[in-house]
């Protein structure tokens, strides 16, 4: 059966790819939707297998960044070689307050992964 939608259902959000600030084997696109309480924030995020031996685990953290300059850590998680993992978060900034989504190695406080709207 088709799905009908209704005038209240909010269309999907589309992926946006974020963009590398330094060279890792970590990529995500992140998708973010408008709620009645603020934004839901949806991360794919993926680990490819490098050449040579494996590195370790890390711990990766999602900030949202505000239109006045701040950045809210709302997610954390761990990933490694081959893994695909999808955080979910969310805030009460309303879509249209957010400037930004970044992702952080947690280890040393560095960006990795950053997207501006």
């Amino acid at each position: 059966a088709a799905q009908v939608a209704t005038d209240d259902a909010p269309p999907p959000a589309p992926d946006v790819t974020m963009q590398q600030t330094v060279p890792s084997p970590v990529t995500a696109s992140v998708q973010l939707q408008e709620e009645p309480w603020g934004t839901r924030i949806e991360v794919l995020c993926s680990y490819a297998v490098p050449d040579g031996p494996p590195p370790p685990v890390f711990a990766y953290s999602l900030h949202v960044v505000a239109a006045d300059g701040t950045s809210t850590l709302i997610a954390t998680w761990t990933a490694g070689p081959g893994s695909t993992t999808r955080p979910v978060a969310t805030t009460g900034l309303s879509r249209t307050d957010i400037t930004g989504i970044e992702i952080k190695l947690v280890q040393k406080d560095l960006v990795v992964l950053r997207v501006a709207f």
